[in-house]
């Protein structure tokens, strides 16, 4: 990149990368930046993604760590289950591949994160309420800032959709706990088994003392498809499959197992299902691979597990089948559901 050389009033261009002046001692040089990198900018939380890699690169995991926590005090699981559009952005992609700026999360997390201390401000006699325990609760750092904060938990565990949403085998229950204890070390007190409009109300809350409450009650419910035979045994909401396998540690999974849609959850329920014992885990998506929303790895990760996706199929509606055939059900394969490929596949205009 040239630019104009001030130290010769702009007579001459110079490189970004540039020697401040001939005869400088010590002879040094400087990189002139204009703009915040396009990985930063990407970046929903604005993290500072080029410190942190640098120090990892340098072998200072605790300066790494204490970066990456200045916005997002959940390391371990961002480590893991982030979108990473910042490695889309990312300028090395001009040349080959772009930085792992996702799993460079994981590394200094792994061992230092119950070291790291989080400095706070002094307390400023205010008591903020939160209703569940998600990521948009977890990362807002009240904490940090002086307030007092309360969690309630209508799970028995926190975590929100992260503990119920997201299968053990993409985020570990021991990483996600470990990212809630810095959470809890600031002073925030989490109570489960606590439901809004059933222990309390954000009126009861109010008259208790809290000078501001926080609704994040997450997405815990499925789209329906709105096609006959949504309510026959065998047919389930993947939220429900994977909430239900999350808390208790199985669910009852069919030997051959379909599921329709194309993205994360989908690949989350297959992958699933094939640790659950399914002998076929079909996946049914109404688009193309390239139109697929889940991640390209992901969706590698189970053709390699033995999952089988058909592309440009939808269901036109669900029936009691014969055992043995369908999209789920229970063991001994009563009241199946058997999908149907429609006759028109290919998607229409803008779908």
């Amino acid at each position: 990149m040239d630019l104009p050389n001030r130290f010769d009033e702009n007579l001459q261009d110079r490189k970004a990368a540039f020697k401040l002046y001939p005869q400088a001692m010590p002879s040094a040089w400087a990189i002139e930046k204009t703009d915040t990198a396009p990985c930063r900018l990407t970046c929903p939380a604005g993290l500072n993604v080029q410190g942190y890699v640098q120090m990892v690169k340098q072998g200072k995991y605790r300066q790494a760590l204490e970066i990456i926590m200045e916005q997002l005090p959940l390391p371990g699981v961002l480590g893991r289950i982030c979108p990473h559009e910042c490695e889309d952005a990312c300028r090395r992609c001009q040349v080959e591949a772009p930085v792992a700026i996702r799993d460079l999360k994981r590394w200094p997390q792994t061992s230092l994160i119950p070291d790291v201390k989080i400095s706070c401000d002094p307390k400023i006699g205010k008591v903020h309420h939160r209703i569940r325990s998600g990521r948009s609760v977890l990362r807002i750092p009240f904490g940090e800032k002086g307030v007092n904060a309360v969690i309630f938990e209508a799970l028995p565990k926190p975590g929100g959709m992260l503990r119920v949403g997201i299968p053990d085998h993409r985020l570990p229950p021991a990483v996600l706990d470990k990212d809630i204890d810095v959470i809890t070390n600031l002073g925030v007190s989490i109570h489960c088994h606590q439901r809004l409009g059933h222990d309390f109300t954000v009126e009861s809350l109010k008259a208790e003392g809290f000078d501001a409450v926080f609704l994040a009650l997450g997405a815990h419910k499925g789209l329906s498809l709105g096609i006959p035979g949504e309510d026959l045994p065998g047919v389930r909401q993947g939220a429900d499959f994977l909430r239900e396998l999350n808390l208790n540690g199985e669910t009852e999974t069919g030997t051959q197992v379909g599921i329709i849609g194309g993205g994360n959850v989908a690949i989350d329920v297959a992958r699933s299902a094939v640790r659950m014992g399914a002998e076929n885990v079909t996946i049914i998506y109404r688009r193309t691979r390239q139109e697929m929303p889940a991640w390209e790895e992901e969706i590698r990760a189970a053709e390699e597990e033995g999952v089988v996706i058909t592309y440009l199929a939808a269901p036109r509606r669900f029936w009691k089948g014969r055992p043995g055939g369908g999209t789920a059900g229970d063991q001994n394969g009563a009241g199946r559901a058997r999908f149907i490929r429609p006759a028109a596949a290919h998607p229409g205009p803008g779908q």
